[in-house]
C-alpha cells in the first residue's frame, strides 16, 4: 500500500489524462525497475512542466532522491539514472506536512517566492524507467545554480520551474510583512524582519511611531566548522568599515561533520544601505576566517515596509 504513494502524485498531476496500467507498474517499484525501455502510452509523456537531467556533480545521488521508504535500496541508482531525463509533478509527499518546517524565500527572475522547503515532490524519470521522492530542503540550490540538476533545453529556471519541484499549493509570491512590537512603558517600537537563512534586519522608532531611524542592524548567525572565526569587522562593497557588536556564541557538537560553532553578530548600518540596494547586498566579515553573507531583497523590502509606516 506504501509503495502506490508515488502513483497516486503522478495521476494528481497530470491534467486530462490517465496513465495506463504498463506506466502505473512501471512507477510500482521504483528502485527496482530502472531500464531503458521505453514505455509509449507513459505517464512521463503527459507531464506538464520541464524537464531536468541529473548532472552528476554530486555522487551522493541519495542527497536528492528517495523511495517510498525513505531510502534508495540499490546502491548504483544514481549511476543508472545520471544524465537520465526527469520530470517534478508538483505534488507532495501526503505527510509532507508532519515534517519541521524550513520557510525559504528566493528570487526568481526579480520576484520573491516564498515556500516550505522541507517537503518531498514526485518525480517521473524518462520512460517512466524510475519514480522517486525529490528532498527539497536545501536542495533549492543544486536546481537554481545548476549544482545538481540543469533544465534539458537549456533556459533559465523560472517561477513555473520551482513550484514544480516545491509543489504547486506550496510556492507563492512573496509578501512583505514587517514583524512591529511596541513597548509603551518604554516608549520604544521595533521594526524587524522575519530571522531566515540565519539573518533578520531590524531597526527602532518611538512608541508613536513618529521618528524615522536612520541606521538599522543586521543581526546574524555566523556558522564556522571546528574553529572560530573571531569576527572583528565588517565591511560592504563600498569599502567602507561598519560597527559591529558580538552578542552571542553557541557550540553544537552532535553533527558528523565536526563541531558547529555560531557566532551571533550584530552590524549597523545607514538607512540608505536599504534604499539604494532594494535586490540585496553583501556584507564581509573579517576575523582569523571570514565569511560573507548575502542580505536579500526579501530582507530589505520587508524592512522598507515596516519603515514606510512612520508616520
Amino acid at each position: 500500500m506504501k509503495r502506490n504513494i508515488i502513483i497516486i502524485a503522478f495521476i494528481a498531476s497530470l491534467t486530462g489524462c490517465m496513465a495506463t496500467q504498463q506506466a502505473t507498474k512501471s512507477a510500482r517499484t521504483p528502485t527496482n525497475s530502472v531500464s531503458s525501455q521505453s514505455t509509449t502510452a507513459c505517464v512521463y509523456e503527459n507531464m506538464p512542466g520541464s524537464e531536468f537531467s541529473y548532472t552528476g556533480e554530486s555522487k551522493y545521488f541519495s542527497l536528492y532522491f528517495e523511495d517510498d521508504q525513505g531510502y534508495l535500496g540499490r546502491s548504483n541508482v544514481g549511476e543508472t539514472l545520471k544524465g537520465r531525463k526527469f520530470k517534478f509533478s508538483g505534488n507532495l509527499k501526503p505527510d509532507h506536512k508532519t515534517f519541521n518546517k524550513y520557510p525559504k524565500v528566493l528570487n526568481i527572475q526579480g520576484k520573491d517566492y516564498s515556500f516550505d522547503s522541507n517537503v518531498s515532490t514526485a518525480v517521473m524519470f524518462e520512460g517512466c524507467t524510475a519514480a522517486l521522492w525529490f528532498k527539497g530542503h536545501v536542495n533549492y540550490n543544486a536546481l537554481i545554480e545548476k549544482k545538481g540538476f540543469e533544465k534539458t533545453n537549456a533556459s533559465p529556471f523560472n517561477a513555473n520551474d520551482l513550484a514544480y519541484a516545491y509543489g504547486t499549493e506550496n510556492v507563492k509570491e512573496a509578501s512583505y510583512e514587517p514583524i512591529v512590537t511596541t513597548d509603551e512603558f518604554a516608549d520604544s517600537s521595533t521594526i524587524k524582519t522575519e530571522y531566515q537563512d540565519r539573518i533578520l534586519l531590524r531597526t527602532w522608532s518611538n512608541g508613536k511611531l513618529t521618528r524615522k531611524p536612520k541606521v538599522f542592524q543586521v543581526y546574524a548567525d555566523l556558522l564556522f566548522l571546528n574553529d572560530w572565526g573571531h569576527i572583528r569587522t565588517a565591511r560592504t562593497k563600498d569599502g567602507k568599515v561598519h560597527e559591529l557588536t558580538k552578542i552571542d556564541t553557541d557550540v553544537d557538537c552532535n553533527g558528523s561533520f565536526g563541531c558547529s560553532l555560531t557566532e551571533t553578530v550584530g552590524v549597523t548600518l545607514p538607512l540608505s544601505m536599504l534604499e539604494k540596494n532594494p535586490n540585496g547586498f553583501e556584507i564581509k566579515f573579517y576575523g582569523t576566517r571570514e565569511q560573507v553573507i548575502f542580505i536579500s531583497s526579501y530582507h530589505v523590502k520587508t524592512l522598507l515596509v515596516g519603515i514606510s509606516q512612520i508616520k
